[in-house]
């Protein structure tokens, strides 16, 4: 139990196959070993605060646990999450952090994999858009995406995020040939375009995605971001873009 605990990835383990497995095998472990009747109550404290304090007894057993999500009482940098437990039974409990970066420009990251974006006119990458530059409503563009690992990694996902106020141009799809494929799978959605992979190995992976500006203002591209599904510590991303649209 305490290495499936150790093993599991956010809410997962490292495949479909392997998260299934390890539920039956923590299903079986618990229908044997597991107290009959668990009478106790926990509590849980965030740097020496109370967040949480629960009464556990056997109709909880059939359900779906306990969720305990905060963000007050947080400090920069360590912090202590203190779990007491009172009564017979096991308690289990599994301790994630999520986090947002606040940014009015964010910029390239590395954590593995090595994402770059540019944008252009044509297709060939061989006429840039200049940074803050003016589109007019309809102007087609180039999102011309490298991806580069450092190593050889399984189970990539690419997404690469629509600027606001612009569309996928599907015509241009059509007109042209489409993806490498080297991309198993991909999916146009509203507000990005996301490719996927079973296994890359070394050098570069290219991405050309043609979009259409279409309602004027400031723009904002959130950067392209490459992850590994099952370990997504594993990711890169590039850097945010901007642009105006104008009439």
């Amino acid at each position: 139990v305490r290495y499936l605990a150790v093993s599991k990835r956010g809410d997962h383990w490292y495949s479909t196959k392997d998260t299934a497995a390890a539920l039956m095998a923590l299903t079986a472990f618990m229908s044997k070993f597991e107290d009959s009747e668990p009478d106790y109550t926990f509590t849980v404290t965030l740097n020496g605060k109370e967040i949480a304090s629960r009464k556990v007894g056997l109709s909880d057993l059939a359900g779906q646990g306990f969720r305990i999500e905060t963000t007050e009482g947080l400090n920069p940098g360590r912090n202590n999450i203190v779990i007491t437990k009172q009564g017979g039974g096991n308690l289990y409990y599994f301790a994630s952090l999520s986090y947002f970066e606040s940014s009015s420009n964010l910029k390239k990251r590395d954590n593995g994999i090595s994402v770059e974006r540019i944008f252009t006119w044509d297709e060939a990458g061989k006429n840039l858009v200049r940074p803050r530059a003016k589109l007019r409503s309809g102007d087609r563009i180039w999102a011309r995406i490298t991806v580069r690992p450092k190593s050889a990694y399984e189970y990539v996902m690419i997404e690469n995020y629509l600027p606001s106020g612009f569309e996928v141009d599907r015509d241009a799809i059509s007109e042209n040939r489409r993806w490498p494929g080297y991309w198993v799978n991909w999916e146009i959605r509203d507000e990005k375009v996301v490719f996927f992979n079973s296994h890359i190995g070394g050098g570069d992976y290219l991405i050309t995605v043609p979009i259409k500006a279409e309602t004027p203002g400031e723009v904002a591209a959130m950067p392209c971001v490459a992850t590994l599904m099952y370990f997504p510590e594993i990711n890169g991303r590039s850097k945010e873009d901007r642009f105006t649209i104008v009439p």
